[in-house]
This record gives C-alpha cells, structure tokens and sequence, in this order.
C-alpha cells in the first residue's frame, strides 16, 4: 500500500463525506481495531469490549 492510497483514505474518513469515504474502501474493507478502541466501541463493533453500549 502506498502513502497516497493511505492519505487519501485519511483525507475521505476525515471528510465524513460518505461519499468520499466509500469511493476509497472496497466492499469488503472491515474497521480493524485492537479490543476496546474507541471507535469500536461508539459503533458497537465485534472488536469493543462486552459491556460496550450498556
């Protein structure tokens, strides 16, 4: 992976333009993140922690 293949994703997610976001991911990209990340936990993604969104 290039530096610009990963600026440009920055710069999409960033945006919160989805447009910008799904025209940098392919469909079967998936949020890879280590176990309670902040992220992970505010989408209630398999990654965050069990008492996630209690």
């Amino acid at each position: 992976m290039t530096n610009t293949v990963i600026q440009n994703a920055l710069r999409a997610l960033v945006s919160r333009d989805p447009d910008q976001i799904f025209s940098v991911l392919t469909e079967d990209a998936e949020w890879l993140s280590p176990p309670g990340n902040a992220t992970a936990v505010a989408l209630k993604t398999p990654q965050a922690p069990w008492w996630a969104g209690r």
